[in-house]
């Protein structure tokens, strides 16, 4: 898992230098500081509150049971997780760990998933309409966000952007402070913990391939950044 997150903390390192060009000659004033700032603190109180709400919320039961008024819970919380889709810097899976649901989405669909492989169909309907109803929230999660996002670009284009850079580097504190990492952290430490946690690699080793794996993908997102530059200039000299 640590590795995993160094993978997505390179990109979004890496990236972070495309959206300062959208504001590279814009000097923030105090209202586009304050938004820097807003946007950075909801990011950072989304990990913390994931920290302490996770283990008190359990929906494994509704999951087991799925009476059919969940499956229209199941279409807002999709609609949660589609954000991350059109703003970057925020995580889905993160909203869904604060709210309770990433676990229990992740782990029955794995459960229900391998029944099938082996021949067990009893879940199946279960499985279908819940990965239906969470589909269909992202797809409205994303139609909505995305006129949003259009909206405030076309209102106020810098602010928004100063917003975006609140959220990715509030992101990048986050990935490494969160429900799942902090348990994670806990097994490191030899605490014993109500996840299931199972490490391949030892703390030490998967450490230094975490950093390895961060700063690759870093170089590998910004060469994206260079790339979409030098495509920019060579478009606006045409």
């Amino acid at each position: 898992m640590f590795v995993l997150l160094c993978l997505f903390a390179g990109f979004l390192l890496g990236s972070l230098p495309g959206i300062k060009d959208e504001v590279k000659d814009v000097k923030p004033n105090k209202k586009q500081k304050i938004i820097i700032v807003i946007c950075f603190v909801f990011v950072i109180i989304l990990g913390v509150l994931s920290v302490f709400l996770g283990p008190k919320i359990n929906l494994n039961q509704l999951f087991i049971t799925m009476p059919v008024w969940f499956y229209f819970i199941i279409i807002p919380v999709g609609a949660l997780a589609a954000i991350a889709l059109t703003v970057p810097g925020l995580s889905g899976s993160l909203i869904l760990l604060v709210i309770g649901f990433y676990r229990p989405l992740v782990d029955f669909t794995k459960q229900w998933g391998g029944e099938i492989f082996k021949g067990n169909m009893a879940n199946t309907p279960k499985l279908l309409l819940m990965l239906l109803c969470f589909a269909i929230g992202c797809i409205i999660g994303v139609v909505i966000v995305s006129k949003v996002m259009s909206f405030l670009l076309k209102k106020d284009h810098d602010s928004t952007y100063f917003g975006i850079l609140g959220f990715i580097v509030g992101s990048l504190f986050v990935l490494f402070f969160n429900y799942e990492i902090y348990n994670y952290y806990l097994n490191w430490a030899h605490v014993a913990v109500s996840a299931n946690i199972h490490p391949i690699l030892s703390m030490p080793i998967e450490i230094v391939v975490g950093v390895v794996v961060l700063a690759a993908a870093a170089l590998g997102s910004y060469q994206l950044v260079r790339y979409q530059r030098k495509y920019k200039a060579a478009q606006e000299t045409k």
